[in-house]
């Protein structure tokens, strides 16, 4: 699961926030990735 959690926040950092990302958009991308899980099965 720790890798997941890697993936989650690097399109943040692609996106230049770095480490000042919210948690707003932590939580945006926990909740796209639900669902692509969801749409994938």
């Amino acid at each position: 699961m720790h890798s997941f959690s890697v993936i989650l926040i690097f399109p943040s950092i692609l996106h230049g926030y770095n480490m000042e990302f919210s948690a707003m958009e932590i939580k945006w991308n926990i909740d796209w990735f639900n669902f692509l899980c969801i749409a994938n099965t």
